[in-house]
């Protein structure tokens, strides 16, 4: 980021993760904030029939989630506007509720809340 800040000379447009954001400090850059989804549910839902699709399956978030699980999640994405944590959340609570014996078939609140200390690593 640095050298392109410095060396390229047309606009440019570079997402950068948060964790990085003090290496831009002082280079000649202006900083765009992205605001909060303003459909943080639809928004998810949409990622999630995307890797579906990417995976060659059919199907909409809802049959893998219960609504209330996915109003969960996205509020945790919405919360703090990290979606690569809130998918690694999606990920684990569907591969948690893969290994639960409790006979359900798709996410459910419980479950996806079970997952949530790994939220805040």
């Amino acid at each position: 980021m640095p050298y392109l800040a410095r060396e390229v000379a047309c606009p440019s447009f570079v997402a950068v993760h948060r964790r990085y954001r003090g290496l831009l400090d002082g280079l000649p850059v202006e900083r765009v904030e992205i605001s909060p989804f303003a459909d943080a549910v639809g928004v998810l839902a949409e990622i999630i029939v995307r890797y579906l699709r990417a995976s060659g399956l059919r199907g909409q978030a809802e049959d893998l989630f219960e609504r209330d699980a996915l109003v969960w999640l996205a509020a945790t994405m919405a919360t703090d506007g990290d979606v690569r944590k809130a998918l690694h959340a999606v990920d684990d609570a569907a591969v948690k509720a893969l290994e639960d014996e409790s006979g359900t078939d798709r996410v459910t609140l419980a479950v996806a809340q079970s997952i949530a200390p790994a939220l805040n690593e």
